[in-house]
């Protein structure tokens, strides 16, 4: 199946967002700047997949559309390729309009929520949707974790890790 063309995905985007947002609210942690309808981040706690929200499917359904099956195979996928048996959080979506991207806000966001995990000793887990997006997470900590994700007619997806920072590094306590 190709692609949708933009103004599918204009139509169809916000209505999926809606379903991650909600389920975020009520499972997750929602972090948002002063302008929230473009700048979020959305995290799940977990220790393997999230359990999709109550009514999923047929919210999905109606959310996507003739593309429900792209949206079900791309959940099936992640799902797969998700680390089982460790708790972490799982940034499931970190979105900043385009024209504010580059301004710093996705690291604001990221820093915002990493202060808790390493106070916590909890581990974080995200997909990297694109290299500019991955380069960003290794930036803040994160490193591959297995082998890219690749989804059916669409992009390639890096799992990533990062591992909570201790509050003193090393030299820090000593005054190295």
């Amino acid at each position: 199946m190709a692609d949708p063309d933009p103004d599918a995905r204009r139509a169809i985007f916000p209505g999926y967002f809606q379903i991650l947002l909600q389920h975020a609210m009520d499972i997750g942690l929602v972090y948002t700047t002063e302008a929230a309808n473009c700048r979020s981040a959305l995290w799940l706690p977990a220790a393997g997949p999230a359990s999709p929200p109550g009514g999923y499917a047929g919210q999905l359904a109606e959310a996507t559309g003739p593309y429900l099956n792209r949206f079900l195979a791309f959940d099936e996928e992640l799902a797969r390729h998700h680390p089982a048996g460790l708790l972490h959080h799982h940034l499931a979506i970190l979105a900043v309009c385009p024209d504010r991207e580059g301004q710093g806000i996705g690291t604001r966001l990221l820093d915002a929520h990493h202060a808790i995990l390493d106070a916590k000793g909890i581990d974080a887990y995200l997909e990297a949707s694109d290299e500019r997006n991955r380069g960003l997470y290794q930036r803040h900590g994160y490193t591959d974790h297995g082998q890219p994700i690749q989804l059916p007619g669409g992009p390639v997806m890096q799992p990533m890790m990062r591992e909570p920072r201790s509050a003193a590094w090393p030299g820090e306590a000593d005054g190295t």
